[in-house]
């Protein structure tokens, strides 16, 4: 849903992304710093060390954020190429694990949970990847694309560190879930519709 706004959250990213523009910072680099970050915030979620309520929603929006400005550096640089969008594409559902698996050891999540969420968001993931090797763009369809996702997960942390009642993080839950699989059953619905 988010993809529709693309223009305007790249406006934002450019900005961000100007220091590593200027410095010559590869994108590949960056897509490895943005995993590295990733992994040090699972560390945070794991450990709970002090300060642990601010680097640990810190962590996990410079993880996502340089997500973002990696694709900004390479449009910029003209360093678009195969390779790069390979282990772009690897990176982010290596991320997006973590950032799950990281729900579980903050116990906001129990192993079913993580497990049927888990499954759900590699599959929103796999039915876009598997329909465009069928020459169909499945960009922009069903609601809890990656930015979504990303957002919902966010939205959570913060409720966590926050102290919010469980009863919200629960309700937080249960949209994740839910918005998570009515896009993989709709992407699977539009795909098979459009594959004719």
């Amino acid at each position: 849903m988010l993809t529709r706004f693309k223009d305007k959250f790249d406006k934002v990213l450019i900005l961000l992304a100007k220091p590593f523009i200027r410095r010559g910072i590869p994108p590949n680099t960056i897509t490895l710093l943005g995993l590295l970050i990733a992994w040090c915030y699972l560390f945070v979620a794991l450990t709970k060390p002090f300060l642990f309520s601010i680097t640990l929603p810190l962590l996990f929006i410079l993880s996502a954020l340089m997500d973002g400005i990696d694709g900004v550096v390479a449009r910029a640089k003209k360093k678009r190429t195969k390779k790069g969008a390979f282990l772009d594409s690897v990176i982010d559902r290596i991320v997006d694990s973590i950032y799950i698996v990281s729900l579980y050891f903050l116990d906001i999540l129990t192993i079913e949970e993580s497990f049927i969420l888990l499954v759900g968001s590699l599959m929103i993931s796999y039915t876009r990847a598997r329909a465009e090797s069928l020459g169909l763009s499945l960009a922009a369809v069903g609601f809890a694309e990656r930015a979504e996702r990303t957002i919902i997960t966010l939205a959570i942390i913060i409720a966590f560190v926050a102290g919010i009642p469980s009863f919200f993080l629960n309700m937080l839950k249960v949209v994740y879930i839910v918005a998570v699989y009515l896009t993989f059953l709709y992407r699977v619905y539009y795909t098979v519709l459009h594959l004719r």
